[in-house]
């Protein structure tokens, strides 16, 4: 009997210590406790610095300067005064060849000194001298040209274009050919068959206005 009641009570122990067992590893952990939220007052608040910004960059405001070219017109005066050159200044268009720009602005210019539908072929300077070739308009009557002046106008002709030219710095001298070849005058006062001085004075030139 004894050994039966000794049975019974390991049992139960045996039970209870499962039960206990059970409890433990069934159970819920606890949640980790959480830091406490700290809240600053508004009064509190460090002021943050204020972000410089830099001051704005001013580009120096610059102009642009057009190119120009100075051509001369033919003033033909009137009873009281004597045919004359007036200067005049007009635009150079970018890309353009100066002196030859400025010899056909000349040329075509309503008040031309030049002989009518004058236009030039070249321009090619060599050691000072300006070789400008013109075509046949440019040439007196004897070579098959347009120009039909007196002395007159034959040296306004050679008066524009020296003025014309010496506004080139590297031309010391111009020699004129028409259609590749020299000619000897325009009108047979004046000869042209060799070089010439530019930028010579004479009494054939006024000052005038941009164009």
């Amino acid at each position: 009997m004894k050994k039966d009641t000794r049975v019974a009570a390991g049992a139960a122990a045996l039970a209870a210590l499962v039960a206990v067992g059970i409890y433990f590893f069934t159970r819920e952990a606890p949640e980790p406790a959480q830091p406490p939220l700290v809240v600053t007052p508004p009064d509190r608040v460090a002021p943050q610095p204020e972000q410089q910004q830099p001051p704005p960059t001013t580009l120096p405001k610059t102009t642009p300067t057009a190119a120009t070219v100075t051509i001369y017109r033919e003033d033909p005066g009137d009873e009281k005064t004597e045919p004359r050159l007036v200067e005049a200044t007009v635009p150079l268009p970018p890309g353009q060849e100066p002196m030859a720009f400025a010899l056909n602005a000349m040329a075509q210019d309503k008040a031309s000194p030049l002989p009518t539908a004058t236009r030039v072929n070249s321009v090619k300077v060599t050691k000072g001298i300006a070789r400008i070739d013109f075509n046949r308009a440019f040439a007196g009557p004897a070579d098959g040209g347009n120009f039909n002046g007196g002395s007159t106008g034959e040296g306004l002709v050679l008066d524009a274009l020296m003025k014309t030219m010496a506004q080139f710095p590297q031309v010391k001298q111009v020699q004129v050919v028409v259609e590749g070849k020299p000619i000897e005058s325009l009108g047979g006062h004046i000869d042209w068959s060799g070089p010439m001085p530019v930028g010579e004075d004479t009494a054939m030139t006024a000052q005038g206005e941009e164009q």
